[in-house]
């Protein structure tokens, strides 16, 4: 069902611009008023995430889950309160931290296991041993 007039290109609305407008559009299942938010904001979202996360595999997973995110959240946002791109932004900063966080975790246990290992252990170090690494690694 579509809400908004595009034109030809799929690129401009012609029955207004206004992100309300597209939210309202989008809650009533118009494809073609997500494609028109997701064309003004990937490219920027895209070089954001990618400017604060060095792996691309891992600012590509991060990318999708901020665009996962908004689609399950579009209710949520507020035209009045700000502009989509913002809200994005503000969707990506908690993926990136919880990124950050969970990659932390998973590297100070294999540097754990590692260690294990090169002391002559057998690579499976006691499960106790293994939580205590990770619970050492947690932000207090």
């Amino acid at each position: 069902r579509r809400v908004v007039d595009i034109d030809t290109r799929g690129a401009a609305v012609t029955d207004g611009t206004d992100e309300a407008l597209l939210r309202r559009a989008v809650l009533v299942g118009d494809e073609g008023a997500w494609r028109i938010l997701f064309d003004r904001h990937y490219a920027a979202l895209h070089g954001y995430i990618r400017r604060r996360c060095t792996d691309a595999v891992r600012a590509d997973d991060v990318l999708q889950e901020v665009w996962m995110t908004a689609v399950r959240r579009i209710g949520a946002f507020d035209p009045e309160k700000g502009a989509f791109g913002a809200w994005l932004t503000g969707i990506a900063d908690k993926k990136l931290r919880n990124s950050r966080r969970w990659w932390r975790r998973r590297d100070t246990a294999e540097i754990a296991v590692d260690a294990d290992h090169a002391a002559g252990g057998t690579g499976s170090i006691d499960v106790r041993d293994m939580v205590a690494v990770v619970m050492a690694a947690l932000p207090e």
